[in-house]
């Protein structure tokens, strides 16, 4: 399994640019499945979500409105936490994307805590963005950002008017996503052709007309039409130049970054590549209130 090489490069040379930007969707978590934690499909939780409603309604934005105004927030809360394992431990592959890619901003559009514990666990410097006013608080040069929100700070996005507002109810978050877009070369891992999220993604960069550096969408599997679309859109689809159908997932996830490695020589660099001056500036800017 091979990729083409000037496009590794090309995210190689956006790392050690410090101008990688990852975004992380649902297809990721699954890496972190056991015999006994799963993490459901887009498909399965609506299906869950429809038995509920009684509702052929097919339309996945739509049917989890029709969720929210029949049985209200709290019960919609309740529903989604049901299927979202946060006792989950990340995978090997959850750190590679901090330790070998090391990019400068992490964004997710998933609800789970496995990258916040993939920081955490393993001491990066990232900050941990939750809600705008996090962002707007961030000290560190390298986030971790979690445009969907999370149930903890209680503003997840998941319904209709959650995506047709956001740009109205989250302005910074919208900002920000639209200059990352426009600035940095962005690699999406997770995400599948007929994603939701991708294509509110796509949304964002229909917004931003101005040349931007490349975008790359990691899949298996390279579709004559869905390339073409999403090449339409500025995403560039990053496939083996050969494969087999029968590999899964994690196979190709794992020879993405062996690729990444053998191209950089074989070494991963710690992503902790902080200097003393980073971590004394950051400690007395976290501080500076205190007398």
């Amino acid at each position: 399994m091979k990729f083409t090489q000037a496009d590794i490069d090309s995210i190689i040379t956006a790392q050690e640019n410090d101008n990688l930007t990852v975004f992380i969707g649902a297809g990721f978590s699954k890496f972190s499945e056991t015999a006994t934690i799963k993490f459901p499909s887009w498909g399965e939780l609506m299906i869950a979500l429809k038995n509920d409603l009684n509702t052929q309604e097919t339309d996945f934005l739509k049917i989890a409105e029709l969720y929210y105004l029949e049985f209200g927030e709290y019960k919609l809360y309740q529903k989604l936490r049901e299927f979202v394992p946060l006792h989950a431990e990340p995978s090997d592959l959850h750190l590679q994307v901090f330790q070998l890619l090391k990019p400068k901003y992490v964004i997710t559009t998933n609800w789970d805590n496995l990258l916040e514990k993939t920081v955490s666990n393993n001491g990066l410097f990232y900050d941990v963005i939750k809600t705008e006013s996090d962002l707007i608080k961030s000290n560190l040069p390298k986030k971790l950002i979690k445009v969907h929100g999370s149930f903890d700070t209680h503003n997840i996005v998941f319904k209709e008017d959650d995506y047709l507002n956001y740009s109205i109810n989250n302005p910074i978050f919208d900002n920000f996503l639209k200059h990352i877009l426009s600035t940095t070369t962005v690699l999406f891992l997770g995400y599948s052709y007929s994603d939701s999220n991708l294509k509110q993604i796509i949304k964002w960069i229909e917004k931003n007309s101005e040349v931007s550096p490349p975008r790359f969408l990691l899949q298996k599997e390279n579709y004559s039409s869905q390339r073409k679309y999403l090449e339409n859109h500025g995403i560039k689809v990053l496939a083996p130049v050969s494969s087999s159908k029968n590999h899964e997932y994690k196979y190709l996830y794992e020879h993405f970054f062996s690729a990444i490695k053998n191209t950089k020589g074989g070494i991963i660099l710690d992503n902790n590549e902080v200097s003393d001056t980073d971590v004394i500036n950051y400690f007395y800017k976290k501080f500076s209130w205190i007398g």
